[in-house]
């Protein structure tokens, strides 16, 4: 089975220090396809 439905998209991440961000947008109609987070306890001091 072929797919010929090659739409372009952008994906973008929001690297944090406790969350990870991300987004996928329809590159032609600016449409936001899905989006999340990602939310990670806060980090502990080196020793």
């Amino acid at each position: 089975m072929e797919n010929n439905n090659k739409e372009k998209i952008v994906i973008g991440f929001d690297l944090g220090v406790a969350s990870v961000g991300w987004s996928i947008v329809n590159a032609k109609t600016k449409e936001v396809i899905d989006l999340g987070v990602r939310l990670f306890s806060d980090p502990k001091k080196s020793r």
